[in-house]
């Protein structure tokens, strides 16, 4: 699934367009526990869809907005310039997935051997 943009990103070099963007994607998704307050970072990148995934955009591809999630108040800020707090049902649902993709990766270390011992759904 991606994001259809709804302007899409046209850049333009002596007449000619050399890059149309009609897209974005969350493209990385990083969720650090280790610290005080659990948070999620969601980068997302513009470009256009090929295939099954995203092909970023030589110019607008290399300008990412990340999302930053408090895991905690579901507080959030992009650095797009919006910011927000999640509402409890949103935080919940957001919160269920990421609990099970997390179990998910430890029984995959724990099934295969990469880590020794037997996983503990959280």
């Amino acid at each position: 699934m991606s994001i259809t943009l709804t302007n899409p990103l046209v850049i333009t070099q002596g007449g000619s367009t050399i890059e149309t963007d009609n897209a974005a994607a969350a493209m990385s998704i990083a969720i650090d526990y280790t610290l005080g307050v659990p948070i999620a970072v969601i980068t997302f990148l513009k470009g256009a869809v090929s295939g099954v995934s995203l092909a970023p955009g030589a110019v607008f591809g290399n300008s990412p907005v990340q999302l930053s999630i408090n895991l905690t108040t579901g507080a959030w800020a992009a650095t797009s310039g919006q910011s927000g707090v999640l509402s409890g049902g949103a935080l919940t649902s957001l919160l269920t997935t990421l609990k099970g993709l997390r179990n998910s990766a430890e029984t995959f270390a724990v099934t295969n051997s990469i880590i020794s011992g037997s996983q503990v759904a959280w």
